[in-house]
């Protein structure tokens, strides 16, 4: 009988940690449905740099879009952030 007591007792710490785990995603995925993005456009303008200067950022790694539907879309965070990386390094 105490095996089963356990058995219950390890299935619900395992509902419990399924639970937590769940509402931790559904809370980063609220986060990045509230990101502002911004396409090549609007990234090439920020930056004011040529179409071919942004396509070279990606091949590097330095700037990683997200494909939504046909377009790379940027996280505005991100941009800022190699804006801000970039005026700490000069």
């Amino acid at each position: 009988m105490t095996k089963f007591f356990k058995l219950i007792n390890i299935l619900l710490n395992v509902e419990t940690l399924l639970q937590q785990i769940l509402t931790t995603l559904n809370k980063q995925q609220e986060l990045e449905q509230e990101e502002e993005w911004m396409d090549a456009y609007e990234v090439r303008d920020f930056f004011k740099i040529h179409r071919s200067t942004l396509y070279r950022w990606q091949c590097e790694k330095i700037i990683e879009p997200s494909r939504m539907g046909r377009k790379n879309m940027y996280r505005k965070s991100h941009i800022q952030r190699i804006l801000e990386q970039s005026h700490r390094d000069t």
